[in-house]
């Protein structure tokens, strides 16, 4: 009862983040830019990165131990704040313990402010893709949504950053587990600017 109320609270945050968006997008009110790709001095920042960090699953089959994976970030070309800037994460990560084995395909639109020239700080709803295999001999691919933030360190080509995350997923059997996977994720992640 208390994951689906978490669930719920979730799925009612990510939905009024994005009406607020696309209200605001649409009504070109506060200068909201869409498709900025098109405008003179846009610049696409990518950025890739190696994850490392530390998962911990609501399952009855594996518990809190490392995951791993690679992002590629980059600022937003559908969508534009007046000020600030939504970068853009595309992320994989794998976990592997006590017989669960879990892959992830996540897309996270974080609003990102600029708190120096090198210092950003991120948040924002996201959605993803999991694969799990269980020690049960269950196996289950599920959608997600998920809400994170995080800080992040820019310097010439350097790029550093943390991010904590909480997910959740449909609720798929996993032989013992009937409840999906929800979980939260803190990570650490060392990449290149380009």
């Amino acid at each position: 009862m208390k994951t689906r109320l978490i669930k719920n609270k979730l799925l009612a945050l990510g939905a009024a983040a994005a009406l607020l968006a696309g209200g605001s997008a649409a009504a070109g009110e506060g200068g909201w830019r869409l498709l900025p790709l098109n405008d003179a001095g846009f610049e696409l920042k990518p950025t890739v990165s190696v994850i490392y960090g530390v998962f911990d699953p609501d399952s009855k089959q594996g518990g809190s131990a490392e995951a791993v994976g690679v992002e590629f970030a980059f600022n937003c070309i559908l969508l534009q704040p007046p000020t600030n800037r939504v970068r853009q994460q595309l992320s994989y990560t794998q976990y592997d313990d006590g017989g669960l084995e879990v892959s992830s395909l996540e897309l996270n639109p974080h609003y990102t402010i600029d708190l120096t020239p090198n210092w950003a700080l991120g948040f924002g709803p996201g959605l993803g893709y999991v694969m799990a295999d269980s020690k049960a001999g269950a196996d289950a691919d599920m959608f997600a949504l998920q809400v994170g933030a995080g800080a992040q360190y820019y310097r010439g080509a350097f790029f550093a950053g943390v991010e904590a995350r909480y997910q959740v997923t449909e609720g798929k059997t996993l032989g013992v587990n009937d409840e999906g996977l929800d979980n939260f994720r803190a990570l650490a992640k060392l990449g290149v600017n380009f």
